[in-house]
């Protein structure tokens, strides 16, 4: 699994993340979990999943199907930019708001 580091409102590295399972990845531990009758515990031990995620995953799927299994998009339309940030203006004075 390829991990990167963190970064903080100021860039700085914050520690490591790991990044997103494959969604070919999470739908066959899924179906392993679902069709095949795999324990929760096996799985977590020969792929080295959390507990957590099966159970995260197995929601998902049974309620939105593989399309479910899918990695959320987070909007970045609140992000301050970093010129902003240098500035040290306030988010809201960048639209022309008084906030």
């Amino acid at each position: 699994m390829k991990t990167q580091p963190k970064r903080g409102a100021t860039g700085a590295k914050r520690g490591i993340r790991t990044l997103a399972y494959p969604v070919e990845f999470r739908l066959r531990i899924v179906k392993l979990f679902l069709e095949e009758g795999y324990s929760t515990g096996l799985l977590c031990e020969q792929f080295g999943v959390s507990p957590h995620s099966i159970h995260r995953w197995v929601k998902a799927y049974r309620l939105r199907g593989a399309e479910g299994l899918e990695p959320k998009r987070h909007s970045r339309k609140y992000r301050i930019t970093r010129r902003v940030q240098r500035v040290g203006l306030p988010a809201g004075k960048r639209h022309g708001r008084d906030s």
